[in-house]
């Protein structure tokens, strides 16, 4: 019968146990990857662009008829930029309805 010395089948049982412990750590690492991600608030949210040319004709009498600037805001309404529609922290530009459409979730020219 062959005498293994100790540290040698330590080494053997560690060299076994290598792939089942890399898996587990690798799902460990991804599942925390995605817990993570999970947790991050948006920094930017979107609401869903969908209007008729009835609608958008219906947001531009509205905008003319309460005296409003291009962007249903009030005429004197002064922009960082020149414009709400241009991100300067991102370098996005949103389309002129939808920022409507976040300053005014009612929909007024419904009305």
């Amino acid at each position: 019968m062959i005498k293994i010395p100790p540290f040698v089948g330590i080494l053997i049982i560690l060299a076994s146990l290598s792939p089942t412990l890399f898996l587990i750590w690798s799902q460990w690492s991804q599942l925390q990857k995605e817990v993570q991600l999970s947790q991050e608030v948006p920094q930017v949210l979107t609401i869903p662009l969908y209007l008729s040319a009835s609608e958008k004709k219906a947001i531009d009498q509205w905008i003319v008829e309460n005296q409003l600037n291009q962007y249903g805001d009030p005429a004197d309404t002064v922009y960082a930029g020149g414009t709400p529609l241009f991100d300067e922290t991102t370098g996005k530009t949103i389309d002129r309805y939808e920022y409507i459409l976040k300053n005014h979730p009612d929909r007024p020219w419904r009305k």
